[in-house]
């Protein structure tokens, strides 16, 4: 039986911007690699050994927002701890949108 053609993954670019393009795509990905030992883990607390202090009252802790964008092809698919943070990611969603879509049609009417 003879043995079929295998398709590895290959990076093709010309020019000046292609090169920067693929050297910061392989940049990216030796820094990724060196970063991964480097990640902050669980911080280690030691009780003191003499008896305590008394406590302060407790401070009112703010709460932590987040959200995020994630773009499944052109579609934002947005996310947020709370309806103000996925409004902002919505809104960050749509101008990265309409970024991608300008630049594609210059990119594409330049190319003419």
């Amino acid at each position: 039986m003879a043995a079929q053609g295998i398709d590895l993954p290959v990076v093709q670019a010309t020019g000046g911007l292609g090169a920067l393009g693929v050297l910061l795509l392989v940049a990216g990905f030796i820094a990724s690699f060196f970063a991964l030992p480097f990640r902050g883990g669980p911080e280690v607390v030691v009780p003191p050994t003499g008896p305590s202090p008394p406590a302060p009252p407790p401070a009112a802790t703010p709460s932590r927002r987040w959200g995020g964008v994630v773009f499944l092809g052109p579609i934002p698919i947005v996310f947020g701890s709370d309806a103000r943070m996925t409004r902002t990611m919505l809104l960050l969603g749509i101008v990265l949108f309409l970024a991608l879509l300008a630049l594609t049609l210059i990119v594409v009417f330049l190319a003419i």
